[in-house]
């Protein structure tokens, strides 16, 4: 209770944002600082700039904070490219979707690299300089160009989540929305999710579960394991981290049970409450098949108390959130 308590709490919300409107702050003014520096030089009219950042913050939206999550507030980043020979008046906003891996054939471009001197086979991203260029036939030089990818990918594997997740979103020009797709392991340990950023930018309406979407939530699967086999590669994950931690368990000095209340260890609290319990759990766990995949379970405890419907208890949850 004291946990849900701190994290519905009015004043943590507003300190957590608080904290991180500082550091935006601050970065802004480091950002200001390397362009006078910059123009100092007299370099200004020489000098490309391209600010963006591998991920963003959930900032206690849906009830969550750091960056393991594939809500817009964790993985959508802002990009900003200042090209002095291709000044826009006034500033463009573009909202085409993008990935971080369009931005090394980019500077390849504006660098005036020859394509027949780029690397072969492992430019996976799509250049943005028509977006920079003037006028409506870049935009329709960008919509003709990239045919090929009409979509954005992202994916996420770490410590902090039970199992890897996998998402896409695509503008469709039919009907002038952006959707997307989160998929969490294979795709049948957690339901999907389907969210329209355009008139949902909250995501809070899961649209997978409206049987009117389910055209749309198949179209988008389909373009996400044209990029990826996300079943394949959220299985090979799971063995890599089983195998990973029996390794440790092997190789630590003393009894690993011992050593994984270690306090140099960021897990430690997990394990010091309802000790017992976590490592009944984590035997389990330890039973299964390597590449097996278990999602959370509903129980605070472990074993789950008898007689309580945890399955049931957790629909009704994520019904009244979302």
């Amino acid at each position: 209770y004291s946990e849900r308590k701190s994290v519905e709490d009015y004043y943590r919300k507003r300190n957590v944002r608080r904290i991180y409107g500082a550091m935006i702050a601050e970065f802004d003014a480091m950002v200001g600082r390397y362009i006078e520096a910059v123009e100092r030089a007299g370099l200004a009219d020489n000098t490309i700039f391209i600010v963006t950042s591998d991920h963003g913050d959930m900032q206690m939206e849906h009830r969550q904070t750091f960056k393991m999550t594939p809500y817009d507030a964790s993985v959508s980043v802002p990009m900003v490219i200042y090209d002095p020979r291709r000044k826009r008046t006034p500033p463009v906003v573009v909202d085409n979707p993008t990935q971080l891996i369009d931005l090394f054939p980019t500077v390849l471009e504006l660098a005036g690299i020859s394509r027949s001197l780029w690397p072969s086979n492992v430019v996976e991203g799509h250049s943005l300089l028509p977006l920079l260029e003037s006028g409506d036939s870049a935009r329709d030089h960008w919509a003709n160009r990239t045919l090929d990818r009409t979509f954005v990918v992202s994916q996420f594997h770490g410590m902090n989540i039970a199992m890897s997740w996998f998402l896409i979103v695509k503008k469709l020009p039919q009907t002038n929305s952006t959707y997307k797709l989160v998929q969490y392991g294979t795709g049948k340990e957690v339901s999907p999710q389907l969210f329209e950023l355009v008139s949902d930018p909250d995501e809070k309406i899961n649209l997978a579960r409206d049987s009117s979407y389910a055209g749309i939530l198949a179209e988008l699967d389909v373009d996400l394991r044209s990029v990826m086999n996300y079943p394949d590669v959220a299985r090979r994950v799971a063995s890599y981290d089983k195998q990973s931690f029996r390794c440790w368990m092997k190789n630590v000095e003393g009894d690993w049970q011992d050593n994984i209340h270690n306090d140099n260890l960021r897990w430690t609290p997990s394990w010091d409450n309802d000790s017992e319990g976590a490592f009944g759990a984590l035997e389990e766990w330890l039973s299964t098949p390597d590449d097996s995949i278990v999602p959370c379970r509903s129980a605070t405890k472990w074993p789950p108390e008898e007689g309580i419907d945890f399955d049931l208890i957790s629909s009704i949850k994520t019904s009244a959130l979302n």
